[in-house]
């Protein structure tokens, strides 16, 4: 993957800068999270996590403009048309204003219109429930319009100025929260400060975008009829892809609130929180192959694409692999030092398998950027619907009898089947990269070179020193030998020849 000295020095600063970004929200949700635990109750946290959960589906009413602006941004920008870029930021930050009243609308009926019956809700907690929702339904609505410039800096590839405006603004939020809960407020005012919070970030935003499109706020305000014609039916099918790729993330919280108990919600909640550090991990690199990938698709360097599918896929995967090893072995321990009213409360075995969900998005990540990058985006969103429904048919036949353990292994098993069975070699094919090649150099070599971690995990399986000094050596053992592995036999000479090139280009 050829990305020259300059954009060899780009892409490391954004990747540099994502990572400081996933640090500084790591950091932020490791302490706030039992601070609030220990603040509100195990029972008000779950009212936490149930409204953010339906508020995360009403971000989904964007209609696919986020997608949209960034793809196009990324392709006008490869061909200089930068009119075509103002004209695009103006139509889709009026659209996303539009579709920010209409989730406002939804979100403030759907607060008025809850019942207990709904969910496993007590009655006496439904009036801060309410509240609670239509606070962070106010939210959405500044975050709609608020997206449609934070889109710009990804479109034109700047993360370094997003990232570090976004680690500013976190550390005044979660400051605010703190003195907020220490001074015994509620939820409600946690929930003020996320607005406030949204609010200053769209402020700055349009200072910051002025700068790197001139002219940009200037310019009169429109939809233009002409942009939307060549959007829309991309905007459409990345609408649908994020609804059901993204929505599967928090099916479960809404499975165990409906079908299950309300009670279980928190621990179940951590545990994916605590799991999806794996996505975190990649998140800064992944962000980034997006509009790489529509460069390189829009270019017709097939070539390179086709080298960024192979070494993405597996950067990524060795890139996780030692932290899944540790959450796999350690990571029941680790939730029930970090927050102690959970322990006991936790199923043995379920980090585990949301562990192996997990580190399956990871690797099946960098095909999927490729395949929506390609114009695979119909397809892409099929699979993603034929997931949802198999993981629905599952977590109905499994969870009634599993509880909590079911919902993950309809999880995982869908995941599987879908990604596997049928998403690689869709991308193989488009891509013309060998299915044997995809699978076996970037997957199967990374396995292998773990394989020693996870026997002396298997080794220790009775290991039972649960306090912070026993579960860091633990961890501590399990990570090193994993990355030793991967340093002997996860890459080849020739890999790591390439990745020395990469760093000996951007310095």
């Amino acid at each position: 993957m050829s990305v020259g000295t300059g954009g060899a020095r780009r892409w490391l600063l954004n990747v540099a800068s994502g990572y400081a970004s996933v640090a500084a929200e790591g950091v932020v949700f490791l302490a706030l999270t039992p601070f609030l635990v220990h603040y509100v109750g195990v029972d008000r946290y779950a009212l936490w996590v149930l409204a953010g959960t339906i508020v995360f589906y009403l971000k989904f009413l964007d209609l696919g403009f986020a997608g949209a602006q960034i793809r196009y941004h990324a392709r006008f920008a490869a061909r200089d048309q930068h009119d075509d870029i103002r004209r695009l930021a103006r139509t889709v930050v009026l659209g996303l204003t539009v579709a920010g009243c209409v989730a406002l609308a939804a979100g403030l009926l759907i607060a008025a219109a809850a019942q207990p019956a709904w969910f496993t809700i007590e009655p006496e907690q439904i009036g801060e429930f309410r509240a609670l929702l239509a606070l962070l339904t106010v939210e959405i609505f500044v975050l709609f319009p608020a997206s449609g410039l934070d889109n710009i800096y990804e479109g034109a590839q700047r993360f370094d100025v997003r990232n570090l405006r976004a680690v500013a603004l976190l550390g005044v939020k979660t400051l605010a929260q703190i003195a907020a809960l220490m001074l015994g407020h509620g939820l409600l005012v946690i929930a003020a400060i996320e607005v406030i919070a949204t609010s200053l970030q769209l402020l700055l935003d349009l200072t910051i975008i002025n700068r790197l499109l001139p002219g940009l706020l200037k310019s009169p305000v429109g939809f233009d009829l002409g942009i939307w014609r060549r959007i829309r039916g991309f905007a459409l099918w990345s609408f649908l892809d994020d609804l059901l790729m993204s929505g599967t993330a928090r099916l479960g919280n809404l499975f165990v609130a409906s079908f299950l108990s309300l009670a279980l919600l928190t621990p179940y909640s951590l545990c994916v929180s605590v799991t999806g550090l794996l996505l975190h991990a990649i998140h800064p690199i992944a962000d980034t192959f997006f509009p790489l990938a529509t460069q390189l698709h829009a270019q017709g360097r097939r070539e390179e694409l086709g080298q960024l599918l192979l070494t993405g896929t597996k950067g990524l995967l060795a890139l996780c692999a030692p932290l899944a090893v540790v959450l796999a072995f350690t990571g029941e321990a680790m939730i029930a030092l970090w927050v102690p009213a959970t322990r006991g409360e936790i199923p043995h075995g379920l980090v585990a398998l949301l562990t192996a969900d997990v580190t399956i998005s990871v690797i099946l990540s960098t095909p999927a950027v490729v395949l929506i990058a390609v114009n695979g985006i119909r397809s892409f969103v099929l699979l993603t619907a034929a997931e949802i429904l198999l993981f629905a048919v599952l977590a109905w036949l499994l969870a009634p009898g599993a509880n909590l353990h079911g919902l993950a292994l309809a999880a995982l098993l869908s995941n599987i089947v879908t990604g596997f069975g049928v998403m690689l070699p869709l991308v193989a094919r488009v891509t013309k990269v060998p299915l044997a090649r995809l699978i076996g150099l970037p997957v199967m070599r990374v396995v292998l070179a773990c394989l020693p971690a996870v026997g002396l995990a298997m080794l220790n399986i009775g290991w039972r020193d649960d306090t912070i000094p026993g579960v860091g050596l633990h961890a501590l053992t399990l990570g090193t030998a994993c990355v030793a592995g991967l340093l002997l036999w996860g890459a080849s000479r020739s890999e790591r020849s390439e990745y020395l090139q990469l760093w000996r280009d951007a310095r």
